[in-house]
């Protein structure tokens, strides 16, 4: 018996690229298949990119594809960083080493953070907050993509670190890390109850964009760009 097939096409416009672009995928999971065929971003790229438009920068964990490059190309005051944890320089390459949970930047140094799919790996959510609340500027944005899988359900606490070990308390499971490998493993299944979350830890205003837009390849699951701002948001 032949495997079921799946393809899936839209024509449209890439807020990325921007240009009339063909969205396709040969997966029914669009979140990481449904490509641009002119750029090869992914929804939740093009989310992001469409969200940033409308608001009007500092990024963690960026790859060398959709809003990431297109930032690092045509932002001059754009920087990137990962989080090495065997490192004790500030840079390591082209990237600086910056842990979200502890970092080494002065108060009110940014305009913008970005995260894209970091949070859910990120062990004290709770620090991470306060401390990009803390280097961004008055009135600065930080802006989240995250996998919100547990939608209206409370977020849960997937696994944590004790020691040296990771204690998981559900199925293990790890997502694609650029610079490791192995991968990075999930501390958090979040739902949309983070809002409530990251207003509570800091004096973030916090509003989530839950997006589907075929004409701009923004389709499939776990597209939300949540948008917190320091100050008061209009």
């Amino acid at each position: 018996m032949s495997k079921e097939k799946f393809f899936y096409s839209v024509n449209g416009f890439c807020p990325i690229c921007e240009t009339k672009s063909k969205f396709k995928s040969n997966h029914k999971w669009l979140r990481d298949h449904y490509v641009c065929s002119k750029c090869e971003s992914i929804p939740r790229e093009r989310a992001l990119m469409y969200v940033l438009k409308k608001l009007l920068i500092h990024e963690s964990s960026p790859i060398d594809r959709g809003v990431s490059k297109k930032l690092k190309h045509e932002c001059s005051n754009y920087i990137q960083f990962h989080f090495f944890p065997n490192k004790k320089n500030k840079k390591v390459g082209n990237f600086y080493d910056i842990d979200l949970q502890n970092q080494w930047l002065n108060d009110s140094s940014f305009d913008c953070v970005i995260t894209q799919d970091v949070m859910e790996h990120i062990p004290n959510l709770k620090l991470a907050i306060q401390e990009i609340y803390r280097t961004l500027k008055n009135c600065g944005y930080d802006i989240v993509i995250a996998p919100l899988v547990d939608k209206f359900e409370k977020t849960v606490k997937w696994t944590e670190v004790n020691g040296d070990e990771i204690k998981w308390f559900f199925i293990p499971e790890y997502h694609g890390n650029p610079i490791d490998s192995k991968g990075s493993p999930v501390f958090w299944h979040y739902g949309y109850d983070i809002s409530n979350l990251m207003q509570n830890w800091s004096s973030f205003c916090v509003i989530i964009f839950s997006l589907e837009i075929p004409k701009l390849g923004i389709e499939g699951e776990y597209n939300e760009v949540i948008v917190c701002k320091k100050g008061e948001l209009h």
